[in-house]
């Protein structure tokens, strides 16, 4: 349903339709049939035609399942923040939606479902960045950029067309981490020892409560890689206190 753009994995349904060939039946194998003159019996003529065995109508019942029906997104255990996508896990590890940051169709019923709860919305104005329309939850944002230009041409530019936020480890009973397990609520000395790569390269004193992580190229302009990643935050240094993606970094 799958980023982890006016930028998660939707998803597909199979239908299958069996068409009925009916005609005419042959008489039942065996011993030629005879009259009981002993002469043989004329051969019987077909008259109405006969289904066949595979054209018979089905059950009136309800249908059993198949393959390709949509998963229960209320069987999510696991929510995945990822730099071009997010998914929605269930116990076993299966992946039951992914939603591009650049694609949100059918993302906010799927967080409802799975969450158990239903978002409140605002405006979100911020003084730099997108605006949008907020959907919120307890520790949850989906931040939807693509309102306030549907029906534009798509920019060149790989922006998203929304943005994920968490401020809490879980909602109600799905735990949000990154990719690599980082959540709300880590220490970041111990998230320096188990995910180095996340430690901005050259960054100063200032910048020990920031991390990316899972940069991802998602294009280039004039020589500069435009580069996705995962965002966590400590706003204390201490502890992570919020996950946001995509963070783009575009050589600006």
């Amino acid at each position: 349903m799958h980023i982890r753009s006016r930028t998660l994995t939707a998803a597909v349904l199979t239908a299958v339709v069996a068409t009925a060939l009916a005609g005419c039946v042959p008489a039942e194998p065996g011993a030629d049939p005879t009259s009981s003159a002993g002469e043989a019996a004329p051969a019987p003529t077909s008259t109405d035609s006969a289904p066949s065995s595979s054209s018979a109508p089905s059950d009136s019942g309800t249908g059993t399942p198949t393959p390709g029906e949509t998963p229960a997104m209320a069987d999510a255990t696991s929510l995945l923040i990822g730099p071009i996508s997010f998914s929605l896990v269930d116990a076993s590890g299966a992946e039951l939606g992914t939603w591009d940051y650049r694609d949100g169709t059918g993302a906010i019923a799927a967080l409802t479902e799975a969450f158990g709860s239903t978002p409140t919305e605002s405006d979100d104005v911020p003084y730099e960045g997108f605006r949008s329309r907020a959907y919120s939850w307890p520790g949850f944002d989906f931040k939807d950029t693509e309102v306030y230009d549907a029906g534009d041409p798509e920019l060149e530019f790989p922006e998203p067309d929304f943005m994920v936020g968490a401020t809490a480890p879980t909602v109600g009973d799905v735990a949000v981490s990154t990719l690599g397990g980082v959540s709300v609520g880590d220490a970041t000395a111990d998230v320096r020892v188990e995910h180095p790569d996340g430690i901005l390269e050259g960054a100063g004193p200032e910048s020990a409560g920031l991390f990316l992580f899972d940069e991802t190229s998602v294009g280039s302009s004039n020589g500069n890689d435009l580069v996705n990643s995962v965002m966590a935050i400590a706003d204390d240094e201490v502890t992570i206190s919020a996950i946001r993606a995509p963070s783009a970094n575009w050589g600006v």
